[in-house]
């Protein structure tokens, strides 16, 4: 699901304690973004620590420029850092762990379903940059395709940053703390939230299919909560969800069946197939 932090010029950065919050929730690795001097800056594959460390160090300024902070849940491409967010809007969609430009970077949050689809539909008449894909990579790709037309219309939680310091949010409500905005509030209930489906909710939940998961759930008393959860059978991801689950509910834990791992899988390796037969193919 992830989390992203945005804080425009002339509000106030997330404490330290929310940073560690969106770590812990959000546990695949973290990137910000800042501008300076009329030139966008930004890291990724970076933790909480080292995002406070950058903040001290480069003496980052909210009155000047606009900060943007990202936590990833990995689903679409796994655990990678070059996954880790941002994505330069470019003719590359770049992995680059660090960089300046003058130009602008995207952060998701979300799931778009059916990416792959649209990966191979838009390789038919470009070809593909190299490197790991995930379906955020691909909007910013797509982001640079379009001009920003598949930016601009978009339903997902995007946070986008430009270097000339103007700061684009899409998403159909962004929750407000003390001089910042969030793409959810799952990281400050500490739920760990991954994917998407039809459910009621929006999510997956560990339990019993036949519960109504509606807004009755979320109002449970403190500590009998639910944990919303999506089936990809991440070896890291499930590792820290289910340590999560035991110190709530010890006497609730299950694995998922290892069949569901094996189909996940293999369908994983299909995708990159025709990936990879697409970019031969094209030269």
């Amino acid at each position: 699901m992830c989390v992203i932090f945005a804080t425009d010029k002339g509000g106030k950065l997330p404490t330290y304690k929310d940073l560690k919050k969106g770590e812990e929730t959000n546990p695949d690795g973290g990137g910000m973004a800042w501008v300076w001097n009329n030139r966008l800056f930004f890291r990724k594959g970076i933790d909480a620590d080292k995002m406070f460390e950058l903040i001290k160090k480069y003496d980052i300024d909210t009155s000047k420029t606009p900060v943007i902070f990202h936590f990833r849940i990995a689903s679409a491409g796994g655990i990678n850092d070059q996954l880790t967010h941002p994505f330069p809007i470019n003719k590359t969609a770049d992995l680059r762990l660090s960089g300046s430009l003058k130009g602008s970077v995207l952060f998701h949050n979300g799931h778009v379903s059916q990416w792959e689809k649209d990966f191979i539909d838009v390789c038919e008449t470009n070809r593909p940059p190299k490197g790991a894909w995930s379906d955020s990579r691909l909007l910013a790709w797509e982001g640079y395709l379009s001009k920003g037309a598949t930016l601009s219309d978009s339903d997902e939680y995007l946070a986008i940053l430009h270097h000339s310091g103007k700061l684009d949010l899409t998403g159909a409500y962004w929750d407000k703390h003390d001089g910042f905005v969030s793409s959810n509030n799952f990281w400050k209930m500490g739920m760990m939230v991954k994917g998407g489906t039809t459910n009621q909710s929006g999510y997956v939940f560990d339990g019993d299919e036949n519960i109504n998961y509606g807004y009755d759930v979320w109002e449970e008393p403190v500590g009998r909560g639910y944990t919303p959860v999506h089936r990809y059978g991440d070896e890291h991801w499930d590792n820290a969800y289910w340590k999560k689950r035991e110190e709530i509910f010890s006497d609730e834990c299950k694995y998922w069946n290892a069949k569901e791992k094996e189909l996940e899988e293999n369908r994983a390796d299909r995708i990159e197939l025709e990936r990879q037969k697409l970019f031969n193919e094209g030269g």
